[in-house]
């Protein structure tokens, strides 16, 4: 070696200057040093000054043990001074002390100069400062384990730790809880308004998920607007719904970005262990369709996982199948009707969903309509709803059955895409249709929470003559002044007050509010789910105008609708 060759006649010829050759040496870019047998350092090199910042003058003479550059007491160098007579040589980290006093991480090693008769003459040692590796590999570490943007863990720490709590609470015999949580609306926001506001957006929900749980949880950001929380040690399923209730209500304000004011609600998805399953896999994917349910149900709301969600053996070939019901022609509209209150008229109806399926049969919307917003065929779905719909009412309108119009339900995921307006328009014109003859249904909670540019969309469609409802009104949370301000027709009492509301005072006394709210801002207010006559009498006396239920009519193919109608159906269900 190099270094060998030009130290051994330097010791040799006990040579004390105050550097060695830096053409030879200082090339290596690391720091000598260079001791007497005794220890002694007789000369140093100009990166070992660089590194250290003392000067030659500093250590010269010094003993190795005394030397600055290395942090005193912990016996590291007391030991491997003692072994090298007769090992020869050592090399490993060690922590060194600056002139400063600063410390760093430094790769020592120290070999025996030995002279012509093979005797050990002196000691020559090269450190190499660790400080830059040790920083890369920390950030390398960072990257590998923690989310760039949010700065949270990111899935592959996530997924250490999530095995390290279901160790921790098996050995325990304690619960946990799992949170898969996506945010409501973030795509459309983040399309709209630019990946630079749709990052800021997801800082500061981190920023909030993190502000209201424990040091000992964990919320990782798994990717996109999903992010997961792991709560170890719960005592019951209450706890968990007050950590998912915390995050709601610190997602709930706005958040400010530029001249943007957000609203972006997370959907929760809840799994317990050891309730919903002891790994990980079966956690997660619980909790995972949990989260669906909730954004199904309107999004802005936890849902625990349920035995339904998850299905039987067929879900997965349900799901299967349902991507191609559109094109196999297995989905078809009932329509029901809605009645004037005082039961003169048929004033309009409303379009529903259904799947026909040839090996399962008729299947719920309660399990497909899910399997459609998860799948994001939804959106396609939504579109062929408009279409049939309209070109029924075109046909009822040839035929001379006076139906004023036809109410769709819009799902969130369809208001979100950026061509919604043209698609309702399009297809109001290529049926002939009025605006007028066309009703979109939007849940209560979808509608509180939508950013300006929907409710642009929404005031655009309505300035064509399309009404436009709020349904399943009173289950959702709104903000009066937010309501006063929307561009819409009606209010659609949801059928779980109309259900109790003969008996129930508390029932009847929600449903009076809703009427009373709705005449105060002009709208009309529809009751669904009217099933028999004290119902419909409670609600008439309130001033409802549109009762909509089986009292009057199921929901029916056009054919049968048709025959209802001539038949004066009203009267025969009444």
């Amino acid at each position: 070696m190099i270094i060998h060759w030009i130290v051994r006649p330097l010791v040799d010829d006990s040579i004390h200057s105050s550097s060695l050759e830096s053409e030879y040496v200082d090339p290596l870019n690391e720091g000598l040093f260079v001791t007497d047998l005794a220890g002694s350092v007789v000369t140093v090199n100009a990166t070992f000054c660089r590194i250290t910042g003392y000067e030659p003058s500093d250590v010269l003479g010094l003993h190795l043990l005394e030397m600055n550059s290395t942090v005193q007491g912990d016996g590291v160098l007391e030991g491997v001074w003692g072994q090298l007579p007769a090992t020869g040589g050592w090399q490993g980290e060690v922590v060194g002390r600056r002139k400063n006093g600063e410390v760093f991480p430094e790769w020592l090693s120290i070999n025996a100069v030995r002279g012509n008769d093979g005797d050990v003459v002196g000691y020559f040692g090269i450190f190499h400062d660790l400080s830059g590796l040790q920083e890369s590999e920390q950030c390398l570490s960072r990257m590998a384990y923690y989310d760039v943007l949010t700065g949270l863990p990111n899935r592959h720490l996530f997924n250490d730790r999530l095995r390290m709590a279901l160790s921790n609470v098996r050995r325990s015999g304690k619960r946990m809880g799992l949170f898969f949580i996506d945010l409501d609306r973030f795509k459309q926001i983040n399309d709209s308004l630019g990946h630079g506001v749709g990052d800021e957006l997801l800082i500061s929900v981190a920023q909030r998920i993190k502000s209201v749980i424990r040091e000992v949880d964990t919320v990782a950001r798994l990717g996109g607007d999903e992010f997961s929380v792991i709560l170890p040690n719960l005592k019951d399923r209450q706890d968990a719904a007050l950590v998912a209730s915390k995050i709601l209500e610190a997602c709930q304000p706005a958040i400010h970005i530029g001249s943007h004011h957000l609203l972006s609600s997370p959907s929760i998805g809840i799994a317990l262990f050891p309730e919903n399953g002891d790994d990980e896999s079966s956690l997660l994917r619980r909790a995972d369709l949990a989260m669906y349910r909730a954004k199904a149900e309107g999004g802005n709301t936890y849902r625990f996982f349920e035995q339904g969600d998850e299905g039987d053996a067929d879900s997965l070939t349900l799901e299967t199948a349902f991507r191609a019901a559109l094109k196999r022609d297995e989905l078809y509209l009932v329509y029901q009707p809605q009645m004037a209150a005082d039961c003169t008229e048929i004033v309009g109806v409303e379009a529903l969903m259904r799947w026909r399926h040839p090996e399962f049969g008729e299947v719920s919307p309660n399990v497909f309509i899910p399997i459609a917003e998860w799948t994001g065929a939804i959106t396609e779905i939504g579109h062929w709803v408009i279409r049939a719909a309209c070109r029924q009412m075109a046909e009822w309108r040839d035929a001379g059955i006076p139906i004023h119009r036809v109410a769709v339900n819009i799902s969130p995921r369809q208001l979100r895409a950026q061509n919604f307006s043209k698609i309702v328009i399009d297809e109001l014109l290529a049926s002939g249709l009025p605006g007028s003859a066309l009703e979109l249904e939007i849940t209560e909670s979808e509608l509180m929470l939508y950013p300006e540019i929907t409710l642009n969309k929404l005031a655009e469609l309505r300035s064509y003559g399309i009404s436009i409802a709020v349904d399943d009104f009173g289950t959702g949370y709104s903000n009066l002044a937010r309501l006063r301000a929307l561009p819409i027709d009606r209010i659609k009492i949801d059928r779980s007050f109309v259900l109790d509301i003969e008996a129930d005072v508390n029932a009847q006394a929600i449903s009076s509010c809703i009427v009373t709210l709705a005449k105060a801002m002009n709208l009309e207010v529809v009751a669904e789910g009217v099933e028999t006559h004290g119902q419909l009498e409670q609600l008439v006396h309130q001033g409802c105008d549109l009762i909509q239920g089986y009292l009057f009519g199921r929901p029916m193919t056009p054919e049968v609708l048709n025959t209802w109608f001539h038949e004066d159906g009203a009267e025969t269900q009444r």
